[in-house]
C-alpha cells in the first residue's frame, strides 16, 4: 500500500525526536529509524496538520485513502497531558472521559469505519515501546481491513526463535546486564 504520513510540525518523529530526552533515546537513533522508514517507500508531508486548521479525514477520503491510522501525541494543557483529537469529530468517535480514543483492544479499531488508533490518543502517554507495539498491531489489522478481510481475525503469535540458534560471540558476559 502506499502510506502518506502527515506531521503537523516541521520534523518527524513527534516525541521520539523532540520530548524525550537525548539521554533516553538518542535523536541519531530515531533520525536513522525514520530515514530507513523513508527508504521503504513511506511519504511524509511535513508542515502537514490534521484538524482544526488543517486537513480532515474527510478531506482526506476524499482523495482516496482507504484506511487511517491516528497517532496524535499528547501536550499539556488545564487537564494535564492530554491526546490532540481536534482532528475528530467526537460525534462520530467514543471518547473516554480523559479525551481518549476508544479502541478494539486486538485492532486498535475505532467504531469509524477505516479509522485506527494508537499510542498517546488511545493510551496517554505511556513507554515508546507500547506506542510502536499499538501500530504494529494496527497495521495487521490494516492490511486485513483493506485486504477486505475481518480485522478481528487471530493474529499469529510471534515467531520464536530457539536462542541455540542465535549468534551471541560478541556479546561479553557480565554480573549484571544494564
Amino acid at each position: 500500500y502506499g502510506i502518506t504520513v502527515y506531521e503537523g510540525r516541521p520534523f518527524a518523529g513527534g516525541m521520539m525526536a523532540n520530548g524525550i530526552s537525548e539521554a533516553m533515546l538518542p535523536r541519531k537513533i530515531v533520525q536513522t529509524e525514520i530515514e530507513d522508514i523513508l527508504r521503504l517507500g513511506v511519504e511524509l508531508k511535513l508542515n502537514s496538520p490534521v484538524g482544526a486548521n488543517g486537513l480532515t479525514l474527510e478531506t482526506l477520503r476524499q482523495q482516496g485513502y482507504g484506511a487511517f491510522f491516528i497517532a496524535a501525541g499528547a501536550g499539556k494543557n488545564a487537564k494535564g497531558d492530554v491526546p490532540h483529537i481536534s482532528l475528530l469529530n467526537k460525534e462520530n468517535y467514543e471518547v473516554t472521559t480523559k479525551d481518549r480514543l476508544e479502541v478494539h483492544p486486538q485492532t486498535f479499531a475505532t467504531k469509524v469505519e477505516g479509522v485506527f488508533a494508537g499510542g498517546d490518543v488511545v493510551s496517554g502517554q505511556a513507554s515508546v515501546i507500547r506506542a510502536i507495539a499499538a501500530g504494529q498491531k494496527a497495521a495487521v489489522a490494516i492490511d486485513r481491513y483493506l485486504s477486505g478481510q475481518s480485522p478481528e481475525q487471530k493474529q499469529e503469535s510471534p515467531k520464536t526463535v530457539n536462542l541455540d540458534d542465535v549468534k551471541i560471540d560478541d556479546v561479553r558476559e557480565q554480573r549484571v546486564q544494564i
